[in-house]
């Protein structure tokens, strides 16, 4: 009963990492890294999804707007038997949209406009952070597991 029940919550079930770099230049459009998947006992994976999510923030204070949108995402629809006591890793490629708004087009397009968009940025108080996120399917759990890192884009 209670093996039965630690594999429903995904207890000493699968465990996966994401490996990547800190940093990535924003002109390439993808992601280069691994994933290591082990497991404490046998599981199944029916699928791995990566996800790059930006986070962008503005505003001030009481005033602050935040919304979170995925720019890029890689379904790995493979299924893996992991053994006990066994590591996998897998190389993935995920690939992204660089969205531009209005301000950053007007900024390359003329060299006096970088200045002007730059200091009303500031003074909005606009920034993006990004992260990345894989989530396996496994097999007879509830709860799946997910790494989450922290990524700068140049």
């Amino acid at each position: 009963m209670l093996k039965r029940f630690k594999k429903v919550l995904g207890i000493e079930g699968a465990r996966i990492e994401l490996r990547v770099k800190d940093s990535y230049p924003k002109a390439s459009l993808k992601i280069e890294g691994q994933i290591s998947i082990s497991s404490l006992s046998d599981q199944f994976i029916n699928s791995i999804t990566i996800k790059l999510l930006e986070k962008y923030k503005r505003g001030r204070k009481k005033n602050v707007l935040i919304d979170e949108y995925v720019i890029g995402e890689l379904v790995v629809d493979q299924k893996i038997k992991i053994s006990k006591n066994e590591e996998q890793l897998i190389d993935f490629t995920l690939e992204f949209v660089d969205g531009e708004s209005p301000m950053d087009f007007l900024a390359k397009k003329n060299f006096f406009y970088k200045g002007i968009v730059k200091a009303a940025k500031f003074a909005k108080g606009v920034s993006s952070s990004y992260r990345i996120e894989a989530t396996a399917d496994v097999k007879g759990t509830k709860l799946d597991p997910v790494d989450t890192k922290t990524v700068t884009l140049n």
